[in-house]
């Protein structure tokens, strides 16, 4: 009885570890994929940035208003996207604050720095090329990309961590089962021991016994025909 609960225990107990496994793979798919969709709203993000910053450039420099195309379409959908990043990083509030200030960054590049060079522009193209030569633009651009690589970073990390969390937990999971199935193979075996012990054994013992009787039954009965026959 007590071999039979012990194997029931292990075996409702590998089911309990195995689910548990496949509940953390599929925590792990979806951060997995969650930190990709981050990664990728970060950079087509980030993408836009540096289309404000070109078609302002291009512009200043040479005064064609074909470079004001990239600008303008960049201009139309990064509030969207910011919206998106912020969106995809709510779970993450340390990643989500990262990407609320690039989103104030941006418009902050954009309302005090890009829109103001293109207006000088259009007046006085010397004025303009005067003020991009500061390098003032490419600061604030440059100190963007940097929060985008802190974020990019972050994520990247998250994932990491996660995997390596999930190689330990696969492993002690390959640990644990491996030891229930050694020590499901010894009560295995001492069950089966104890059926010969105790079950085959004196059955066996019992069936020779009714045969020695079956024989001695035939012995007497022979003996009385010899004894019968003589007289």
């Amino acid at each position: 009885t007590l071999a039979y609960l012990a194997l029931a225990m292990l075996v409702v107990g590998g089911f309990i570890v195995l689910a548990a496994e496949i509940q953390g793979l599929r925590n792990q798919q979806r951060s997995d994929a969650a930190a990709a969709a981050t990664l990728t709203a970060s950079g087509a993000l980030e993408n836009s940035l540096l289309g404000l910053q070109t078609g302002a450039r291009g512009y200043v420099i040479t005064g064609q208003a074909a470079f004001l195309g990239p600008y303008r379409r960049a201009l139309a959908v990064y509030p969207r996207q910011v919206r998106q990043l912020e969106r995809l990083t709510m779970a993450d509030p340390a990643a989500h604050r990262g990407a609320a200030a690039i989103g104030q960054a941006i418009d902050g590049y954009v309302r005090n720095w890009a829109a103001p060079v293109i207006r000088q522009a259009a007046t006085s193209r010397p004025a303009a090329r005067r003020m991009v030569a500061t390098g003032a633009g490419r600061l604030r651009v440059d100190r963007i990309q940097g929060q985008f690589a802190a974020l990019n970073r972050q994520q990247e990390a998250l994932v990491a961590a996660q995997q390596r969390t999930a190689d330990r937990t696969g492993a002690a999971s390959l640990v644990l089962g491996l030891c229930c199935a050694v020590v499901s193979l010894v009560l295995i075996a001492l069950f089966a021991f104890s059926v010969r012990k105790y079950v085959a054994h004196p059955v066996h013992q019992l069936a020779e016994g009714f045969i020695r009787l079956h024989r001695g039954e035939l012995r007497s009965e022979e003996h009385t025909s010899e004894l019968q026959s003589h007289h």
